[in-house]
């Protein structure tokens, strides 16, 4: 009856999540989030910080991909990014400006 089509009905995450560091607690709920939200998310889980081959990783993206979400959410001024060595860091923004 649908068991095997491909749709997950009863909440239950089909994707592993976890093997690459994915969130796994509320994967129903990550279904409903843009790929915007799921980035952010991932990043504030992991203290503010984290490497964009992480995020290449986790979610299973192109590079190209990732690049071109990341870049969406630097130019909204959600997410700001940093060359560490040879790779791109990315953290969210300090929230200095709140008078």
């Amino acid at each position: 009856m649908g068991a095997s089509t491909g749709e997950r009905t009863d909440g239950e995450d089909g994707d592993g999540g976890t093997a690459a560091g994915a969130p796994s607690e509320s994967d129903a709920g990550e279904d409903l989030l843009s790929n915007e939200e799921r980035v952010l998310k991932f990043v504030e889980e992991r203290g503010g910080r984290v490497k964009q081959q992480e995020i290449v990783q986790a979610f299973d993206w192109t590079e190209a991909r990732t690049s071109q979400i990341l870049r969406d959410l630097r130019d909204d001024g959600e997410l700001e990014g940093f060359r560490l060595g040879r790779e791109n860091v990315l953290k969210l923004p300090d929230d200095e400006s709140g008078s």
